[in-house]
């Protein structure tokens, strides 16, 4: 009886092994088949998550210089001769929003050859319409613009 129930065994076993080896073979197959259509999902979900991450980066970056460019004292230059000092909030393609705006105002009204012109640093809103310290200027106006030292004379007038 031992021999007969080792020999049923052994082909039951066999059978069992059969069908396991065809389980896994089919597992295997649509496992293949599942994984070519899962590394393309995960590839495309992949880029997707590194583009936003890298736009994400880029725009924080962007934030993070505008941000300081807002404390850091500009000179612009307009195309009809005026300059406004400040800082530039924000910019664009078409203009600049520029805060804690002064100006030179030219104290000798009547301008002799020979004699230098004297200039007072005048603060925007101190005007008789009063204006806000905010100014919105074309960038089609501006020819150039120029970051300002901390030690230079129109910034230390501004501070005081």
């Amino acid at each position: 009886m031992n021999k007969k129930n080792k020999k049923i065994n052994n082909q039951s076993k066999s059978e069992s092994s059969g069908k396991l080896k065809k389980v896994v073979l089919d597992v295997a197959i649509k496992f293949r088949k599942i994984s070519a259509v899962s590394l393309i999902r995960a590839g495309i979900i992949t880029i997707i998550i590194l583009t936003l991450i890298s736009c994400g980066f880029g725009f924080y970056c962007k934030a993070q210089i505008e941000r300081q460019m807002q404390f850091v004292w500009q000179a612009v230059f307009l195309t009809n001769g005026q300059v406004f000092f400040g800082h530039i909030k924000y910019s664009n393609k078409i203009e600049i929003i520029f805060t804690h705006v002064s100006y030179l105002r030219s104290a000798d009204k009547a301008q002799e050859v020979n004699k230098p012109s004297e200039f007072s640093l005048v603060k925007l809103g101190k005007e008789l319409h009063g204006p806000t310290d905010v100014m919105r200027i074309n960038r089609d106006h501006i020819l150039f613009t120029e970051y300002l030292r901390n030690d230079s004379k129109i910034v230390q007038s501004i501070g005081n």
